[in-house]
């Protein structure tokens, strides 16, 4: 990770939001257990929890548990979830939004680049689970690459906070801002 980076707040690059983000989703007492797409840059698709049809996702649509995403090479896209994390989805990317609750949040990263930050006393629990290890995320700002080759190894860089990172054989190691993983 680069030096000097330790005092940010947002992670250290943005994707082009291609689409206005909205000042303030509207609130209703179902959205607690959802994540909103805050903006995005096509193409984009989303395919519904337990199906396979891609459909063009759409800034400020829900997102719900088993929910997945993907980026095309020029797509971008920004998720918000229930305690005020985002993630930041660049191009070719592929995921899957495995738990969403008010004190936990899980997403499974199949493959490309992501980033994000966690508020300070946000989730209890936000966890990114890639093929090769699973990340518990704590008031951070992280960015993480999946390689697409057949390890689908990972490269975390942390910017800010903790991650404690399990790896396939069991063995947990937390690393701190301005670690490479």
């Amino acid at each position: 990770a680069a030096a000097g980076c330790a005092g940010r707040r947002r992670p250290p690059t943005r994707p082009a939001v291609g689409e206005t983000r909205p000042a303030a989703l509207p609130r209703r007492d179902s959205d607690e257990a959802r994540a909103h797409i805050l903006g995005l840059k096509p193409p984009v698709e989303f395919a519904a929890a337990s199906t396979q049809v891609w459909i063009p996702a759409a800034a400020r649509q829900e997102l719900k548990e088993g929910d997945q995403l993907r980026t095309h090479e020029k797509g971008r896209a920004e998720l918000s979830f229930p305690d005020g994390s985002r993630v930041l989805i660049w191009g070719d990317t592929s995921l899957r939004l495995d738990r969403l609750e008010l004190d936990q949040a899980a997403i499974r990263v199949g493959k490309g680049l992501i980033a994000g930050w966690t508020p300070e006393g946000g989730a209890r629990r936000f966890e990114i689970v890639t093929p090769s290890a699973v990340g518990l995320v704590r008031g951070i700002i992280f960015r993480l690459r999946v390689e697409v080759d057949r390890s689908g190894g990972s490269v975390w860089d942390v910017f800010e906070g903790m991650v404690e990172v399990t790896d396939e054989s069991g063995r947990v190691v937390g690393y701190r801002a301005l670690d490479r993983i």
